[in-house]
């Protein structure tokens, strides 16, 4: 995936959550709290917490906070200048270095509430995307459960002292200085998203297996990025019906791109830029085009025939 493309799911992402906060805060439900928070393991090292925007329901209004400095973790904390862009969204400061709010009669608001809250994560707390996001909330009766908080998020246990559900992000942030350093993150990620352990092969790639081909991740030499690819028909015969096709397929799919190749061999590329490297991003790099490739390489045969990578047996270029 070109950086293009990445940012242009990533803005759909977010305005998927803005719609879904919206139509929620349209609904009024009746005395429910609810927070959005970056998904951050605390340990020994921190100092306090990640994130967040919170949003409590009472009646027909709402009051929502957001986490201030006497929160939030060292590394978290709000300049002066994002401060001024809280300001500037409509929150106000309730004490010095504390949380800040706002009041918002809501189903009147629920856009312009919705899109505060989303601008808040994004743009001043810096959340890259949706994903790296949690959420979690109660009610007079509980904690909610995911069919109560319908953001597209992870939905962590209202219980404090419980485990969150499912698995932690990895939000660490590196700039590898030059292709080798990075080489050693990205098997060192890979190693996690696989469970096993990993090596580059004669080739510089990892394979990683998907469906009826391989997932390859490669450290690019000459730009601080990672390319993930993948072969899914050999033995294409070139038509216009072929270009037909791909360029279809590449304005749908939402990981990749599709390419021909001279030989025959129809290819998807995925490449994502790493100045810095955060392994989270890679998972979903990877978990992205596992998804993309699993039954794609059959539907493709089907419009414009050539081989899959199953009918040789081995599905390894």
């Amino acid at each position: 995936m070109t950086t293009e493309m990445w940012e242009r799911e990533t803005e759909r992402a977010w305005v998927d959550l803005r719609n879904g906060l919206t139509r929620w805060l349209a609904e009024v439900p009746p005395d429910e709290t609810v927070r959005i928070a970056l998904g951050w393991a605390e340990d020994e090292t921190t100092e306090g917490g990640a994130p967040w925007v919170e949003v409590c329901v009472r009646g027909s209004s709402v009051c929502s906070t957001v986490a201030g400095n006497s929160d939030l973790d060292p590394r978290f904390h709000l300049d002066d200048r994002r401060g001024g862009q809280l300001l500037d969204l409509g929150w106000s400061l309730e004490d010095e270095g504390g949380e800040l709010w706002r009041v918002d009669d809501v189903p009147a608001s629920a856009g312009v509430l919705a899109s505060v809250l989303v601008a808040t994560l994004r743009d001043v707390c810096g959340v890259p995307a949706p994903s790296f996001l949690v959420t979690s909330g109660y009610d007079d009766d509980g904690p909610l459960d995911a069919g109560d908080l319908p953001f597209g998020l992870r939905v962590e246990d209202g219980d404090e002292e419980a485990e969150p559900a499912g698995r932690e992000l990895d939000l660490t942030v590196t700039v590898a200085e030059g292709p080798d350093e990075l080489r050693d993150l990205v098997a060192a990620a890979m190693v996690d998203i696989t469970g096993d352990e990993v090596e580059f092969d004669a080739d510089g790639d990892i394979a990683v297996p998907a469906g009826n081909t391989v997932v390859y991740v490669r450290v690019e030499e000459d730009s601080p990025a990672v390319v993930l690819f993948a072969a899914l028909l050999a033995g294409v015969r070139w038509t216009p019906r072929v270009g037909h096709t791909l360029n279809d397929v590449n304005g749908h799919v939402r990981y990749g791109r599709l390419h021909f190749l001279e030989d025959g061999c129809v290819m998807v590329e995925y490449r994502i830029f790493c100045r810095p490297f955060v392994p989270e991003l890679l998972r979903h790099a990877v978990v992205g085009m596992s998804l993309l490739v699993d039954g794609l390489d059959v539907a493709l045969q089907e419009r414009i025939g050539g081989r899959t990578f199953a009918d040789h047996g081995d599905g390894v270029v």
